[in-house]
């Protein structure tokens, strides 16, 4: 038997025939009262059922009908309003984070505190904590052309012990050696640098010696020529307040020198940085890196 629905229905109009009801959704006659019902609209619809869905088309909120009441389970702007308002307000947002973004665990973003709240680099640094034992990049520096130094600030820190350090894809001016010493923010530390290198004359075939014996830096870090520039050693310990020691690849072959190269910094003082230095000539380009090993 066909069903004779109403003729100029109002929308959430309802309309029961045969046992069976009916409500008028704006374009159609659904069926109500079988199971939950989806409805969009402005305003709330009428005679709702328990478990029956409501889309608010004018704020974006979703609801779900509940003992008696609309009870809100969701709204499309909750990403973007869950971060802290003029920091991150787009997923497209999440690639140019910065350490100092704020993700609030509370309702209200602008009244996050230090006690209610992480940032993007807390949580780099709480995840980097709980990954295996391994290098993290630290620091990344740039070197110039035709410098006589080169300051790599803000590298050491408390997050961790030991480090790795590299200098490649730079050249020097002319043969010469890269020298190294610890900075305390812009201040070098001018004494107290013991070690220098052991390397084989490649010419010869003959074991050679080089020492430093407290003197004003670290004289023996890496190597130079018109074709090359580079460097890689490792330091332990250079953000405690204890001595530094550290070892690495020595090689200076336009002078028919490759080996290793020693360091022990007897200044039992807390260094954040590092001053690469050059003992003839000037180096340009190439790239500083400083990683930290990872517990």
């Amino acid at each position: 038997m066909a069903i004779d629905f109403p003729n100029s229905p109002s929308v959430n109009d309802l309309y029961t025939a045969g046992g069976k009801t009916w409500q008028w959704n704006g374009t159609y006659w659904a069926a109500y009262g079988t199971g939950p019902v989806l409805r969009t609209s402005d305003t709330a619809p009428v005679s709702p059922n328990n478990g029956d869905l409501w889309y608010e088309t004018d704020t974006g909120r979703f609801f779900t009908y509940y003992d008696s009441a609309w009870v809100e389970i969701g709204n499309a702007t909750d990403i973007a309003g869950a971060l802290q308002p003029g920091q991150v307000t787009a997923l497209s947002a999440v690639t140019s984070l910065t350490s100092d973004d704020v993700f609030p665990v509370i309702d209200n973003p602008s009244s996050a505190t230090a006690a209610n709240k992480i940032t993007y680099g807390n949580l780099v640094t709480a995840m980097s904590a709980s990954l295996a034992p391994g290098l993290v990049l630290v620091k990344t520096q740039a070197v110039g052309s035709g410098v006589t130094s080169v300051d790599v600030t803000s590298c050491f820190s408390s997050a961790y012990e030991n480090y790795k350090v590299t200098y490649t894809n730079g050249s020097g001016s002319t043969t010469g050696l890269i020298t190294l010493q610890f900075l305390s923010g812009s201040t070098p530390s001018t004494t107290g640098y013991h070690g220098g290198a052991a390397w084989i004359n490649v010419g010869g075939g003959t074991w050679q010696l080089a020492a430093d014996n407290n003197t004003s830096q670290w004289n023996y870090a890496g190597g130079t020529a018109s074709t090359y520039a580079f460097a890689s050693f490792e330091l332990l310990q250079p953000f405690l307040a204890k001595q530094t020691v550290g070892n690495g690849t020595f090689s200076q072959l336009d002078n028919g020198r490759t080996g290793q190269c020693f360091l022990h910094h007897t200044v039992a003082t807390s260094y954040d940085g590092l001053r690469f230095g050059v003992s003839a000539g000037t180096l340009t380009g190439g790239t500083i890196r400083v990683y930290g090993y990872r517990n």
